[in-house]
């Protein structure tokens, strides 16, 4: 049984780098995952082999505005994702994929906040995972209590302060001008050095941003 996922297991593994594969070899796995699984076990990590791939399935159809495959694809990647968290139940990755795709699928509804919050309990500290998380929960940041909303500041902090300096430049980027204040507000109390280098990488993007207790380039006299 473990070696018909094989394949799935080492491509959503590469999904989840960046990697891109063709549409046919996603769906092969998926059926050779599917057919191991009538034999009742359950395996977690295929579990959330499959409902990677399934997420990949159905971010491809969305991107190419697919409204033929958009739904039915949503629904198989919420169904996976459920059921992988079934043998899973401390998989954080899993959990904001439910707190995504819940709201994809019906709309925003406050109790879908669980799966968010369940998703900073059960991994807190991953970075890859805050990668992903971070900007989905920024998007919602004035909708969140005082409490969540605070874990999510801090956490992009965190990011900065471990070194992701370009992920955490783009992801400011991305956030409305709002969120923006907020986030720098937070990056006041983040060492001096993780700023100035987070300084470097997001005036790539933003040059026009200020820093907390950073000069800007185009602000300092000698460099005129």
């Amino acid at each position: 049984m473990f070696r018909q996922t094989e394949g799935a297991d080492r491509t959503a593994a590469a999904i989840l780098t960046g990697r891109s594969f063709p549409t046919e070899l996603v769906t092969s796995y998926i059926g050779d995952a599917k057919g191991a699984d009538v034999f009742g076990f359950c395996r977690a990590s295929t579990k959330r082999s499959l409902a990677v791939l399934n997420l990949y399935l159905y971010e491809e159809a969305f991107a190419a505005g697919r409204a033929d495959l958009i739904d039915t694809r949503l629904r198989n990647l919420l169904r996976s994702v459920k059921a992988a968290l079934h043998c899973a139940p401390a998989d954080a990755y899993l959990w904001l994929l439910l707190f995504s795709f819940e709201n994809a699928s019906g709309g925003f509804k406050a109790d879908n906040l669980a799966y968010l919050r369940t998703s900073y309990l059960m991994g807190p500290h991953e970075g890859w995972i805050a990668i992903k998380r971070n900007p989905v929960a920024l998007a919602m940041l004035p909708g969140l209590d005082s409490s969540l909303a605070q874990t999510v500041l801090d956490e992009f902090a965190s990011l900065v302060q471990n070194g992701l300096y370009e992920e955490s430049a783009a992801i400011f980027a991305a956030a409305n001008p709002i969120v923006r204040d907020r986030l720098l507000a937070r990056l006041a109390k983040v060492p001096q050095p993780s700023r100035e280098r987070f300084a470097k990488a997001l005036g790539a993007l933003l040059p026009s941003v200020a820093v907390p207790g950073i000069d800007r380039e185009d602000d300092r006299p000698w460099r005129r």
